[in-house]
């Protein structure tokens, strides 16, 4: 039993964005869309707005998108997801 719950609009926006969704996809705001576009390694892919669901604010700019995968600069492409990731949080936690 959860100790806690949240309502309001921006839960009830994740929650639609989950059900219209793709299995095994993850989902990118636009916010954070604007946050990571210029960092290299992330590669995206927008999302029709068509796609979105009906309670998706209209107002939003831009769209949402899938992240398709990361790969950090400093390593080749075929080292595994894990490895690229692993690096990409060393560089932020500055180990």
């Amino acid at each position: 039993m959860p100790r806690y719950c949240l309502f309001g609009h921006n839960v009830t926006i994740a929650n639609k964005m989950e059900s219209h969704s793709e299995e095994m996809r993850i989902n990118i705001s636009p916010t954070t869309y604007q946050c990571l576009k210029d960092i290299p390694g992330f590669e995206f892919e927008a999302r029709p707005k068509e796609c979105l669901p009906a309670e998706f604010p209209q107002d939003t700019e831009g769209t949402c998108y899938f992240l398709n995968r990361y790969l950090h600069p400093s390593l080749p492409e075929g080292r595994c997801v894990e490895d690229h990731v692993a690096a990409g949080m060393a560089a932020v936690s500055g180990q």
